[in-house]
C-alpha cells in the first residue's frame, strides 16, 4: 500500500494537512492568529454603553473619555494601558455609545475570556463622564394647537434624512457602520412654510 492512500478508499490523505472544513460548497474561511516573538498577540473587541446622548461626550470631553476608557479597560484585562490599542468611538442606531479596539494580551489567554473580562467591569469613570440631555417640562395646563401656522410647523417637523442633529448620524455612514463624526455632513433643510389659499369670495345676492 503507498503512504499516500488508505486501504480501501481511492481518496489520497496527508496526515499534515487535515481536510479543510466546508459551508455548502465553499470553503470555511480560517481563522489565524498572529503570536509575536513575546508570546502576545492582538485581538479585537467592542464595548457597547447604554445612554441616549453619548454625542454629547464625543462633543465636549473626548480629551477626557480616551484616558479614563483605556485605564479602565487595562485594569479590567490586566494588561497595561499601551496594551489597549486603537480605541474607536461610535453611535449605534439608537445613538448608544459604542466603543471598538484592540487589546494585546498573551496568547494563551483566549480573547472569549479577555472580552469576558471587559464586560463585566463597571466603568465608572466613563459613565461619570455622561450627561443626559435636560428636558423642560410642558408647563401646567398646556394645551396643544393645530389651527394657527405656527403650530402646524412644530408638530409636523421631520428630522433630516441623514442627519436627526448634531452628532447623530445616519445608518450608512461609514465602513464600519454608524460612524461619529465631529462635522455636520450638511446643513439640515430649511422649513418651507405651507401655502395659504386664498377665502373664498363672496358675492352679493342680485
Amino acid at each position: 500500500m503507498s503512504p499516500g492512500h488508505h486501504e480501501g478508499n481511492n481518496s489520497p490523505y496527508n496526515d499534515d494537512q487535515p481536510p479543510k472544513r466546508t459551508v455548502n460548497g465553499l470553503p470555511f474561511p480560517e481563522k489565524k492568529r498572529s503570536i509575536d516573538e513575546h508570546g502576545y498577540e492582538c485581538t479585537k473587541h467592542a464595548l457597547r454603553f447604554r445612554g441616549d446622548d453619548w454625542d454629547i461626550v464625543l462633543n465636549n470631553k473626548r480629551d477626557e473619555l480616551t484616558p479614563a476608557f483605556t485605564s479602565e479597560a487595562a485594569t479590567a484585562t490586566g494588561e497595561p494601558e499601551g496594551n489597549i490599542r486603537n480605541i474607536r468611538y461610535f453611535l449605534d442606531e439608537k445613538h448608544r455609545l459604542l466603543v471598538k479596539f484592540d487589546v494585546r494580551h498573551r496568547a494563551q489567554t483566549p480573547s472569549s475570556v479577555v472580552q469576558d473580562r471587559l464586560a463585566t467591569y463597571p466603568y465608572k469613570a466613563v459613565m461619570a463622564l455622561y450627561e443626559p440631555r435636560s428636558k423642560k417640562p410642558r408647563p401646567h395646563g398646556y394645551q396643544t394647537r393645530q389651527t394657527t401656522t405656527s403650530s402646524s410647523f412644530v408638530f409636523n417637523r421631520r428630522p433630516h434624512p441623514c442627519v436627526s442633529s448634531y452628532g447623530h448620524c445616519a445608518a450608512d455612514v461609514g465602513p464600519n457602520g454608524p460612524e461619529f463624526r465631529d462635522e455636520r455632513e450638511e446643513e439640515e433643510p430649511v422649513e418651507i412654510e405651507p401655502e395659504q389659499r386664498p377665502l373664498p369670495v363672496v358675492l352679493p345676492y342680485a
